[in-house]
């Protein structure tokens, strides 16, 4: 949001070669887009601006339905590994784990109220580090466990929910159910909260985490 939609769209330009010739040398072509921070432009003119430039370049938007700050986990879990502390990486990993079945529980009735009831094909949004190097294979099990099965994103977009209306323009980035809840005039619920400790960690320093996940108070 401190930048211009043309300037957006520069960046996107000096970044598709290389991530061109990536794809192409495994047989694959450049052809999704997903917003970074799900920031999609923070007014009505930027939104469409930033909308038809990647249009016009030929992207189609990859959305996020299950959005469930991993990031945040993530960056305390690479602290713990900084300090060299696997019990306290061990209690990361656990929360996490037990957080994204906790989201999972509010989203997926959630998501129902949009289509009427009905639970529609969603996308999860991870990110490629260290915690999920090493949690990923609990996570999949959960969803196994749901019923769920890991689809091509092309596959799933041809929910009929991914062709919703999104209305939604604000200076934040929020998952496509939403964006989707706010276009049909009903008010946002937003999903669960890391734990306050996980979010006090995220904040301080690593010289601060054993402190802040014993309950002590940092020097």
């Amino acid at each position: 949001h401190r930048t211009t939609a043309d300037a957006y769209l520069a960046d996107v330009d000096a970044g598709a070669p290389v991530v061109r010739a990536a794809l192409e040398a495994r047989g694959m072509r450049l052809r999704w887009f997903r917003h970074p921070y799900l920031f999609t432009g923070e007014t009505q003119a930027k939104h469409d601006a930033i909308a038809a430039g990647l249009a016009q370049r030929g992207y189609t938007i990859a959305p996020v339905t299950l959005d469930n700050n991993d990031w945040m986990f993530a960056d305390v879990y690479r602290k713990a590994e900084q300090i060299g502390d696997e019990t306290l990486k061990r209690r990361i990993g656990a929360a996490y784990v037990a957080h994204m079945a906790t989201v999972l529980d509010f989203l997926e009735p959630y998501s129902a109220e949009i289509t009427g009831g009905r639970e529609p094909a969603q996308v999860l949004l991870l990110h490629a580090n260290s915690l999920n190097q090493a949690y990923y294979p609990q996570i999949h099990a959960i969803y196994l466990a749901r019923g769920y099965r890991f689809v091509p994103l092309e596959e799933a977009l041809a929910d009929p929910i991914y062709a919703h209306a999104d209305a939604f323009v604000a200076a934040n980035g929020v998952s496509w159910l939403h964006r989707w809840t706010r276009t049909d005039g009903r008010p946002i619920r937003w999903e669960p909260k890391p734990p306050a400790w996980i979010a006090a960690a995220n904040a301080a320093p690593a010289s601060e985490l054993q402190a802040i996940a014993t309950g002590q108070t940092a020097p």
